[in-house]
């Protein structure tokens, strides 16, 4: 996706922008990111531990979805924002 193109028309392309709370499914997304990661963890670090620590505070988190037309970006993150570009 090329975000500086998205930054300057992101009122024309964007179909609309949703935030879930359900700790399911925000546990489900976490979890399915992992393959994406492609990371190796020291032997005496369990590969769970990144996953586990991010599920046990994803209270914290919110789930944006911005939907596009033509695709959507999954965002889990504390607070998400869009506004006009100042260019």
């Amino acid at each position: 996706m090329d975000f500086d193109v998205m930054a300057e028309n992101w009122f024309a392309a964007t179909k609309g922008i949703t935030c879930a709370n359900e700790i399911a499914r925000m546990k489900r997304f976490v979890r399915s990111q992992k393959i994406h990661w492609r990371t190796q963890y020291m032997p005496s670090l369990h590969p769970e531990h990144p996953v586990r620590k991010k599920v046990g505070s994803i209270r914290r988190y919110h789930l944006f979805m911005v939907k596009f037309y033509g695709g959507t970006a999954e965002i889990l993150a504390r607070n998400f924002s869009v506004s006009p570009s100042d260019n």
